[in-house]
């Protein structure tokens, strides 16, 4: 989301930086999808960068999303970090897509905020309840509900 040499990362980027890292080399960051899959996922070990291919990728289910979503979400509630970023990772299109649409509406000058703010409530979003239909989106949406236009609510506009 930055832009070219020497410009500061904003809260995506650095998650996506994160992300990448977590989810390289020789013991990449993985979830055993065999009994959450039902049948669609690999039944072995997927890395998350894999598996958020497998997830984008047309036709899979949504009971297997949500499936995914309701583990990605029970590991980030035990505090380890990298699970969190995992979440974040795994939400990176959605969450770049809010970010942008909330930004384009938003007076100029506010998108760091916007960003910020997104993905500080899609991690908090992670305390609510994660039964139901689309937890991700759910993320995705509560982190720029709040964040829609930044501190102040500057529409642009108005």
């Amino acid at each position: 989301m930055s832009g070219g040499q020497g410009a500061v990362d904003n809260a995506l980027d650095c998650a996506e930086k994160v992300f990448h890292v977590l989810v390289t080399g020789p013991e990449p960051l993985s979830l055993h999808c065999g009994e959450i899959g039902g049948g669609w996922l690999p039944a072995r070990k997927v890395d998350l960068a894999e598996l958020s291919v497998l997830l984008l990728k047309g036709g899979c289910p949504d009971e297997v999303k949500d499936a995914v979503w309701r583990e990605m979400v029970s590991r980030a509630r035990t505090g380890r970090p990298e699970w969190v970023i995992g979440c974040v990772g795994l939400a990176m299109p959605g969450l770049k897509n809010v970010v942008a649409r909330a930004a384009h509406k938003c007076a100029p000058g506010l998108a760091e905020d916007i960003v910020s703010e997104a993905v500080a409530e899609f991690g908090r979003s992670f305390s609510g309840s994660i039964s139901g239909v689309r937890t991700w989106w759910r993320g995705c949406c509560c982190g720029c509900g709040r964040a829609r236009c930044g501190r102040g609510g500057g529409r642009r506009g108005t």
